[in-house]
């Protein structure tokens, strides 16, 4: 009878070790048994996206049946995000942002750099609950840096240098051929041509008047 008791105890005893062990080392797979394809597949609560865009994404979370299902999410892993230490199931150690729906659906636009993380482990039914489950969004592109205007150094005129002296293109006799062709080009040469010969057909003109000017001693008067 004493032996029929201690292998009752013994036999008692490793159940609630193994119970014991089995809490002690279970993990997020052992509290999530599904998917989110499997879920939509059989018809559970389960996670859609809709559309992929620069930044963002649209999910459609869908509660299939008359109880609440709850999605946890989180953008890009930053477990920053968390909004407690402790979840609503006591075998996870944090808390999310989270959506319920209750054999309902809705649709929510998640903001993210590169990706969004949903996941459903508290609800009614256990056998529905999934880990994190990825989807992706378009990067923003990143912007080309903006190219550095180029500055062009003057001369610099030092000790000794002599400062050069602007061309007088008036003087068309004193131009050299490189003058010409250089500081005065065809343009200004084309402008002042002109001007210096007029200038030279006024100071012809006084010559000649005053070769032809007649002078009368006796009166002192002058004529033309």
């Amino acid at each position: 009878m004493e032996t029929k008791n201690i292998a009752w105890i013994v036999g008692i005893v490793g159940i609630v070790l193994i119970f014991i062990f089995l809490g002690v080392t279970a993990n997020a797979t052992t509290f999530t048994p599904s998917t989110n394809d499997n879920n939509e597949a059989n018809g559970w609560a389960y996670v859609e996206q809709l559309t992929k865009n620069v930044g963002s994404t649209e999910l459609k979370f869908t509660s299939t049946r008359n109880f609440m299902s709850c999605f946890e999410y989180r953008t890009d892993g930053d477990i920053s995000q968390q909004l407690a230490e402790a979840n609503q199931h006591t075998g996870f150690d944090d808390l999310y942002p989270y959506f319920c729906q209750w054999d309902n659906s809705n649709i929510h636009t998640i903001h993210a750099n590169e990706y969004v993380e949903v996941r459903m482990v508290f609800g009614a039914e256990g056998d529905e609950r999934f880990d994190w489950t990825r989807f992706d969004v378009i990067p923003a592109p990143t912007p080309e840096p903006t190219p550095t205007p180029e500055v062009l150094n003057e001369p610099s005129i030092g000790d000794g240098d002599v400062e050069p002296q602007d061309t007088n293109c008036a003087d068309l006799d004193a131009l050299t051929e490189e003058q010409a062709l250089g500081d005065c080009n065809e343009s200004k040469v084309k402008t002042v041509k002109p001007v210096v010969e007029t200038l030279e057909v006024v100071e012809e003109a006084q010559e000649v008047q005053k070769e032809e000017l007649v002078v009368f001693p006796s009166t002192g008067y002058s004529l033309f």
